[in-house]
């Protein structure tokens, strides 16, 4: 069960007068809210916390301006044909637009997913320049300029968003969970998908074998390839977060949602009259060059690449220890069961820009040099049992040990023996 905003306030009374977190939190509720197809109503907002009128009342006409786009055209529903897609069902909406699973008719009625968006932003040329094994890629991309509707079709690939996979997961304590937690989500998903693929392969294997923080660096690593990938073709993707990541059927992490992507060129340049991102998840001067533009001030922070990494690294910690992200991510956050990859994360969420790595291969390398490290826990347990097994067989080793000096003990008498025989003999011969 979700916490409300008020249980939250209650739990912790030092963030109750804090505008910085509080406006964040409201914020994120109401696009959770869209995104599940609620209607989200001004005045309730306001009369639930009458102590932000002002600020709030800002927030909602920015949501209203920015939503307004979705809510100008009519969006399709189940059973309806949209061009050559046959929509059979929604997997999710959002104020940017609607996923439904299709069948394209003219393609011997494969099943795709088509995602079905206002004609605005550019994330079909986005995605059209992106082939990576970790990014969802797109078929291909129809208007319908009589509807004001865009559609984006993209493969079928089943399975499990990393936030669908975290809500069922946040019941298992940390240290229980296992690699096999997260592959047994996927076989259960999958029993109950409208459409079966196959659901095996070597992700899936290696996620079956091994233990969760593994499996938690090893998606990273595939992550970060995949950020890596996209920002040497000078996209910044700038909402990474746990609902823009897809765990496939089969197990392979893959990257999606890049409708809030940017060129990295025009944020270097400072050219820049919006962006987005999640609060929560975006990097400290992210968030500030967010809060700059809707005050209307001028900014010379600087976003790149470290800002994805950054969210990246929010992304990990709230893997490894099943907290929400809420605000800036302390330090103090990560838990040990984190092994090795700790010092990645950490490293990953520095506050200055230059004390986190300066690449997602980096990230990628050291993430994956992390799988081969044992972990403390690891190390504690190879230790006891080589103790154990050292207990069991010393006196059996002690035994051998005996035999064989006694053993070498009469191979030395025998020897010596014989040379005094030997001795013997000569002197007779003399």
């Amino acid at each position: 069960t979700r916490l409300s905003i008020e249980e939250l306030l209650k739990s912790h009374p030092e963030i109750d007068c804090n505008s910085d977190v509080i406006i964040p939190l409201i914020y994120e509720e109401i696009c959770l809210r869209e995104e599940r197809g609620e209607v989200v109503e001004r005045q309730a907002y306001i009369d639930r916390f009458p102590r932000w009128r002002d600020q709030l009342g800002m927030l909602l006409d920015c949501y209203e301006l920015l939503a307004f786009p979705s809510r100008s055209v009519r969006f399709p529903e189940i059973g309806e044909k949209l061009g050559d897609f046959e929509l059979i069902a929604e997997f999710g909406r959002g104020a940017a637009g609607r996923v439904f699973l299709a069948r394209q008719t003219a393609l011997s009625d494969r099943f795709v997913v088509v995602k079905v968006t206002p004609c605005i932003g550019n994330e079909h040329l986005s995605l059209a320049r992106l082939q990576h094994s970790s990014i969802v890629p797109v078929y291909l991309v129809q208007e319908f300029p009589d509807k004001g509707l865009r559609v984006l079709c993209m493969p079928y690939l089943g399975g499990l968003t990393l936030s669908q996979i975290l809500d069922t997961l946040r019941a298992t304590p940390p240290e229980k969970r296992s690699g096999q937690s997260i592959s047994r989500l996927l076989d259960t998903a999958m029993d109950s998908a409208p459409v079966h693929i196959s659901n095996c392969g070597p992700s899936k294997q290696f996620l079956t074998n091994a233990t969760y923080a593994q499996a938690v660096c090893w998606i990273g690593a595939c992550l970060a390839d995949a950020l890596h990938y996209a920002h040497e073709r000078g996209l910044l993707h700038l909402d990474v977060k746990p609902s823009n990541v897809l765990l496939t059927s089969d197990g392979q992490p893959m990257l999606l949602d890049f409708h809030l992507a940017r060129e990295s060129c025009e944020i270097a340049d400072r050219r820049v009259d919006w962006i987005g991102g999640t609060s929560g998840y975006m990097a400290p001067e992210q968030q500030r060059l967010l809060d700059s533009l809707r005050d209307g001030q001028t900014s010379h922070l600087l976003v790149d690449r470290r800002s994805d990494i950054y969210a990246l690294g929010v992304l990990l910690n709230e893997l490894i220890s099943g907290s929400s992200a809420i605000g800036f991510v302390k330090h103090s956050q990560i838990l040990d069961n984190a092994g090795e990859a700790r010092s990645v994360i950490e490293k990953c969420l520095q506050v200055d820009p230059n004390q986190r790595f300066q690449s997602a291969e980096d990230v990628a390398k050291e993430l994956r040099r992390s799988l081969v490290k044992p972990s403390r826990e690891t190390k504690f347990v190879s230790e006891r049992i080589i103790a154990r097994l050292w207990q069991r067989w010393l006196p059996t080793l002690c035994a051998v040990a005996w035999l064989a000096s006694m053993y070498s003990l009469y191979a030395i008498l025998i020897r010596m023996e014989n040379a005094h025989v030997l001795l013997a003999q000569a002197a007779g011969l003399t």
